[in-house]
């Protein structure tokens, strides 16, 4: 009686649901394929290098991605989008490197006038326990940043630092915004706070590494939409 009740009401609530009164266009990047594989390939990541191996691997290997990503991030914008989404993991980046890497990202942010939203990974100088910090970091038309959010969980082997477990929320012209990164997403105690917090366009960029991973993921992250009743905004 109660899944019946459930269904019924639910059907109701869609067939009779006013359209939405605002919407607004968005873009999902994820980096080149080839690039990124070639990226992989090198073995970039994890471990300490030598400044100029630092250098040399950036230059190479690192700096390719990120200028095609920001190639396409300027090509969404000026077809529309107000809001630019990068998968997790799109981009790398050496710790040291992080402040040049945040200038270029707020000054096309600027130039285009949108919300941008990078999915990084940040190396540390270590190969041992925590090697890295898995983050989204937003910002805004203005070049400010909105959020800068560490992955809550890590999947085993990933070697992130964790976040703290408390998903940031900004409202802007184009709704409220929050963020949960991949794995996160997996996780109703989590996400609950998106829907508790009202949110409008939940961004989940994630990085899915074959089909079967994938569809498990998306079934999983569509259903946190439905239980919190948010959009998702789903780089992968």
């Amino acid at each position: 009686v109660v899944l019946l009740a459930m269904s019924i009401f639910g059907g109701a609530r869609l067939a009779f649901a006013a359209p939405p009164d605002a919407t607004v266009q968005v873009a999902a990047l994820a980096p080149d394929r080839a690039l990124d594989a070639a990226r992989h390939a090198a073995q970039v990541f994890p471990g300490p290098r030598t400044a100029a191996q630092r250098a040399r691997a950036t230059a190479d290997h690192l700096e390719p991605v990120l200028d095609d990503l920001f190639t396409r991030t300027h090509a969404a914008a000026r077809s529309g989008a107000k809001i630019v989404a990068w998968s997790e993991a799109a981009g790398f980046v050496f710790a040291e490197d992080e402040r040049a890497f945040l200038d270029r990202a707020a000054s096309v942010a600027r130039q285009e006038r949108i919300y941008l939203e990078l999915g990084m990974i940040f190396i540390l100088p270590t190969t041992k326990g925590t090697t890295n910090e898995n983050r989204s970091i937003l910002i805004d038309p203005g070049g400010d940043v909105l959020w800068d959010y560490d992955k809550s969980t890590s999947v085993p082997g990933d070697g992130n630092a964790l976040g703290s477990g408390v998903l940031p929320v900004v409202d802007t012209p184009h709704g409220r915004l929050s963020v949960a990164i991949c794995f996160d997403a997996d996780f109703t105690w989590l996400v609950r706070q998106a829907g508790r917090a009202g949110v409008d366009i939940l961004m989940v960029p994630t990085s899915d590494i074959g089909p079967t991973e994938a569809a498990y993921h998306d079934d999983m992250h569509v259903m946190r939409a439905i239980e919190n009743g948010v959009s998702i905004l789903r780089p992968t």
